[in-house]
């Protein structure tokens, strides 16, 4: 069953965002409305997406097989392929959605139901935050190449449809859908209350969509995700004792090279 719903759940979103595409035009929405709509579904769909599990039992908790996160990757991509040749629309929503929460399901998952301890979130979320910081503000970041390019954001990220319109706006990369699969999978292999997880992520959300709203900037949604995620839930900035000291020098050294890429981006 595992299995079937790292699958099933994305496909269900999918299709029930393409039918909301073909309904938007329709839809009697306040222009002034309609994008802050158009968020609240992708909050909702992102959500619904990744955190749609059924419950974990600590004596057969078994993490997600590498064959299976492998075959679903591949998959993911075959879907992403088509939407790159055939491009971006109505059709083809259905097929973006299922793939990129897929992609967040299964790679976040993997990685997130292996980590030893859940003290580890605070140090991944600070290095994690900092590479998608430097990946945007670097010309030779992979983020910057994909946000200056309208070919590759319709590929890589999350499309919702904006009521009232035809049209279709983008919201997550497949980055920030992976971090908070991540975030869901030590939630579930150390027993974590679900609410606080969630409450943290979609403060995250809403933080990073509000930030970029005032300041008419892409706003790295990571960087807010970790941010409210450690603050919502103790065990994630609990950092083991032995691993402290190695931990804070990660976060550190991360730390710095952000500030060395920002200085660089304003010479």
């Amino acid at each position: 069953m595992k299995r079937l719903e790292v699958v099933l759940v994305p496909a269900a979103l999918g299709l029930a965002s393409s039918a909301l595409a073909w309904l938007a035009p329709s839809l009697p929405v306040p222009a002034a409305l309609a994008d802050l709509c158009a968020t609240a579904w992708g909050i909702v769909v992102v959500l619904v997406g990744i955190f749609l599990r059924r419950p974990a039992q600590d004596r057969d908790f078994l993490p997600l097989a590498g064959g299976m996160t492998l075959a679903i990757l591949a998959g993911a991509a075959a879907l992403l392929l088509v939407v790159d040749r055939v491009g971006l629309d109505r059709f083809t929503l259905a097929l973006q959605v299922t793939a990129l929460l897929a992609i967040g399901r299964a790679l976040g998952s993997a990685v997130g139901e292996r980590i030893a301890s859940p003290g580890h979130v605070l140090p991944a979320s600070v290095v994690a935050a900092a590479a998608d910081v430097a990946s945007v503000l670097s010309p030779e970041g992979p983020t910057h190449s994909i946000a200056a390019s309208e070919r590759a954001l319709s590929v890589f990220a999350l499309a919702v449809p904006v009521p009232g319109t035809n049209a279709l706006s983008l919201l997550l990369g497949v980055g920030d859908l992976v971090f908070l699969a991540l975030l869901v999978g030590v939630m579930r292999r150390h027993q974590l209350k679900t609410l606080r997880t969630l409450v943290g992520a979609t403060l995250g959300l809403l933080l990073a969509f509000a930030a970029s709203a005032l300041l008419g900037l892409a706003v790295p949604a990571l960087v807010t995700i970790g941010l409210c995620a450690n603050l919502t839930e103790p065990a994630f900035r609990t950092l083991p004792p032995r691993e402290r000291r190695t931990a804070l020098f990660g976060m550190a050294v991360a730390v710095v090279l952000v500030v060395a890429v920002v200085v660089r981006s304003r010479l």
